[in-house]
């Protein structure tokens, strides 16, 4: 999958991009989330997570 990888942000934190079962699945270096993502569009993803924050991924 090409969004696959390990982005730093400004701050230094790291944040895991890696895919299973059709989904990117998004974890950091200091928590382990393990939140789904699936695709609305060619470059953006949606998650959706029951208790907790919705989010969404873009890619430029």
């Amino acid at each position: 999958m090409k969004f696959t990888g390990t982005y730093t942000d400004d701050a230094g934190n790291q944040h895991i991009i890696s895919y299973k079962d059709m989904h990117l699945i998004y974890n950091t270096d200091k928590i382990q989330w393990d939140m789904r993502f699936f695709p609305y569009s060619d470059s953006a993803f949606f998650a959706i997570r029951q208790g907790g924050r919705n989010g969404v991924l873009q890619f430029k």
